[in-house]
């Protein structure tokens, strides 16, 4: 379901005050990351993700994002929905694109 950045901030706001755990997956024409941290940083430019030891960080420039989607994968991704509660995808470049460029974040159940 598409969503605007506004939802798309309240959510990620959220899961940097509950310091909730969740999965970034980055998908990029020359690049593809998976890390997994919590969100440390949101501004109306930015998040970012830090790993629990501090080593590993993903800055994700939502300031350049050309939408959003939120998701439960509950019936329609029923083995996602055993590991993750929700995700929020943030898109980049032409949305027509088969497979645009975008980063995922998934929440992962408690």
């Amino acid at each position: 379901m598409r969503v605007g950045k506004d939802d798309a901030l309240i959510l990620l706001r959220k899961w940097m005050e509950e310091s909730s755990l969740v999965s970034c997956e980055v998908s990029m024409p020359i690049v593809a990351v998976r890390a997994r941290g919590k969100v440390t940083s949101v501004t109306e430019k930015s998040v970012t993700i830090e790993s629990s030891d501090d080593f590993s960080v993903v800055l994700v420039p939502i300031g350049l994002a050309s939408g959003f989607g939120y998701a439960e994968p509950r019936g329609e991704f029923p083995e996602s929905a055993k590991v993750f509660e929700s995700a929020l995808v943030i898109l980049f470049g032409d949305e027509t694109d088969k497979d645009p460029p975008h980063i995922g974040l998934s929440l992962f159940r408690s």
